[in-house]
């Protein structure tokens, strides 16, 4: 039996959901020895007595680098699990490793999801998407919720700040009214032991919210913004309401639960409502209902650019009739691309001659320092660009750490190297503005 290492050292949230996936896909794992190396505290957090023991788990890492694996997968987004896959002995490594002070990422996966480490403005990914992904399961059959009719409501505001504690007593009292026949309670009154098949959510999303849902219940999850798919359950039929940085109206969000409720949908637009639906490119989408998030029109690019670059899947999405915010936005980042895709041409020539200069028997120095200050000023403009616009950031944040990777030991092979992935960057970057222009030509914007 081969014997697998699994290291995930962060914080009990993204432990819950590696969790989830090992429970989910444990077949996967039948012909494995496994360990599964965690953080403590986090492991305390997350265990409960409904919770089954994942074999093989580990909190010591001197334990973990004593042993012979033949494959160690990493992951932790924490650099202490950097250095661990780092030092562990391993015949074949997944994940990011640090080795001498320097950052190795072996797999496109792991690349992408050290990119949320960087203030990403969404989460375009479920994580439950993104483990499966990097540990090679690449099909799961999506938790589908069941239609039953709820006969208990919980509730977890812990005062947002884009919900009043007057306007939150006006929803709990509403909330009896428009459902009398539930019973109405706040999240900690619930046992998740017992069966919550006909529990609905209602609040912020949470830790013990995950819990919930994760063991049957449904959601209707409130937030001040769009953020993609942090802390929301990847099960089919959860809700994501919006208020847009403003703040919730127990009146309107009643009036706009009740619609859901009845035919989940609604004609109450005060609020931006997603749904968690499955689709073919093989995770969990959140579709809108109505009016959106600012952000919204950008997470829909990054959902079709992250699944070709990632997947080499095209995915194919309908395009959204914008507002006049969304509209100066998309148009704003199409002219920043526009113009770095202007000056990463000089990076492009550049590259393409010290990669003819690396094929021949004589290198010109001054020549060749020319091309690799043009090639580092292109991308220092990069990291300024990554800074202010946000909706780019993860895309330039994947091709620095690409550009990073320090394993070739000859000029050749180096020049071969850049050259593939300064072209593959300028791609990506062509195909993000076309994207963009398409959306803008759709709402009769002309650029």
């Amino acid at each position: 039996m081969k014997k697998l290492l699994i290291v995930q050292l962060d914080d009990s949230y993204f432990l819950f959901e590696t969790f989830q996936v090992l429970e989910k896909n444990i077949s996967h794992f039948k012909d494995f020895d496994l360990t599964f190396l965690v953080d403590e505290k986090s492991y305390k957090t997350v265990f409960s007595e409904n919770f089954p023991l994942i074999r093989g788990i580990c909190f010591q890492v001197e334990d973990v680098l004593k042993q012979s694996y033949d494959l160690s997968i990493n992951l932790s987004l924490e650099e202490k699990g950097w250095d661990i896959q780092g030092q562990v002995k391993a015949d074949r490594k997944i994940g990011s490793q640090r080795i001498n002070g320097a950052l190795s990422v072996g797999d496109l996966w792991s690349t992408y999801f050290l990119t949320i480490k960087n203030k990403t403005p969404f989460v375009t990914f479920h994580l439950q998407q993104i483990y499966r992904c990097i540990l090679g399961i690449h099909h799961s059959t999506p938790r589908t919720r069941s239609s039953n009719s709820i006969n208990r409501i919980a509730y977890d505001f812990s005062n947002p700040s884009f919900f009043s504690l007057e306007e939150q007593e006006k929803f709990v009292t509403g909330l009896s009214d428009l459902f009398p026949e539930v019973h109405v309670c706040e999240i900690s009154e619930i046992d998740i032991i017992d069966n919550v098949t006909q529990t609905l959510y209602l609040g912020p999303p949470s830790l013990n919210s995950l819990r919930l849902c994760e063991a049957g219940a449904s959601g209707y999850y409130l937030t001040s913004h769009f953020q993609g798919f942090n802390l929301i359950p990847a099960s089919t039929g959860t809700f994501v309401i919006s208020c847009e940085g403003s703040e919730f109206s127990a009146l309107k969000l009643l009036r706009l639960i009740g619609d859901l409720k009845r035919s989940g949908h609604s004609s109450e637009l005060s609020y931006s409502v997603y749904e968690v639906e499955d689709e073919d490119f093989n995770g969990p989408f959140l579709r809108c209902h109505g009016k959106s998030d600012l952000n919204y029109p950008f997470y829909q690019a990054h959902v079709i650019l992250w699944n070709f670059l990632l997947n080499i899947s095209d995915v194919e999405l309908t395009i959204l009739n914008c507002s006049p915010d969304q509209l100066r936005a998309l148009e704003s980042n199409f002219h920043v691309v526009s113009k770095f895709l202007r000056l990463h041409h000089y990076a492009i020539k550049s590259v393409d001659q010290i990669h003819l200069m690396s094929k021949k028997d004589a290198l010109n120095p001054g020549e060749f320092h020319l091309h690799l200050k043009t090639l580092s000023e292109v991308d220092q403009i990069a990291e300024s660009l990554s800074a202010s616009h946000s909706f780019l950031r993860p895309f330039f944040n994947f091709y620095k750490i690409l550009k990073s990777q320090g394993n070739i030991s000859t000029l050749a092979e180096e020049a071969q190297s850049s050259f593939l992935i300064y072209s593959e960057e300028h791609k990506a970057f062509e195909a993000l503005k076309e994207l963009f222009f398409v959306t803008l030509k759709k709402n009769e914007v002309t650029i």
